[in-house]
């Protein structure tokens, strides 16, 4: 299976509205995409700070960050050769962390005004993915459940050869997950241990 990254740029919405920024008490006009993104920052947040300083299995992980829609406008193309393409667009947080989350003249980034750390933190943890297989054992498991949900036969098919419908059915080793960047960034940011999947004698 291959797996390549694309980013594309899609237009926001025009919905807006006025949120206070109590440290800079400046007003910031956030359009709908805009706060779906935060939202969705906020959520991941909550759900990784659950574990703070606790053991966190991979099909725990992966399933926090599934639901955030943004970070998951995944695609599926299949080669006339049954070879799978996965394609990951998360334009929307790309295009938030440019607009909000720059760096300033000194190199200074105000990590704690727009959810900018926890926005950021979602772009390192998709580029983490891309950089190591992982991210297509993600895939699988994610499309293969898009596709039992819409009952997608033809995806469905191309899918469960792989036989990752869940992921819980992910497996690494410990080792193999220490040296990751991905556990880097849960272990610095959330103080959460990576550790493998429970094996489920099927």
């Amino acid at each position: 299976m291959k797996f390549t990254t694309k980013f594309l740029a899609t237009a926001a919405l025009a919905v807006a509205t006025v949120i206070p920024s109590a440290q800079a008490k400046v007003q910031y006009t956030y359009n709908a995409v805009e706060r779906n993104v935060m939202l969705q920052a906020w959520q991941l947040a909550n759900s990784l700070g659950a574990y703070a300083g606790k053991d966190m299995t991979l099909g725990q992980f992966f399933t926090a960050l599934s639901k955030l829609p943004y970070a998951n406008k995944l695609s599926l193309h299949i080669e006339p050769n049954g070879q799978l393409q996965t394609t990951i667009n998360i334009s929307e947080i790309l295009d938030f962390a440019k607009q909000y989350c720059v760096a300033d003249d000194k190199g200074n980034i105000d990590f704690y005004n727009h959810a900018c750390v926890h926005v950021l933190t979602i772009v390192a943890i998709r580029n983490a993915m891309s950089a190591n297989n992982i991210a297509q054992y993600y895939d699988v498991a994610y499309l293969y459940q898009q596709a039992a949900a819409t009952k997608n036969r033809k995806n469905l098919k191309a899918l469960e050869k792989y036989k990752i419908t869940s992921f819980n059915d992910i497996q690494a080793s410990q080792e193999t997950l220490d040296q990751l960047q991905l556990s880097d960034i849960l272990r610095q940011n959330y103080n959460i241990h990576l550790i493998p999947n429970k094996k489920v004698s099927k």
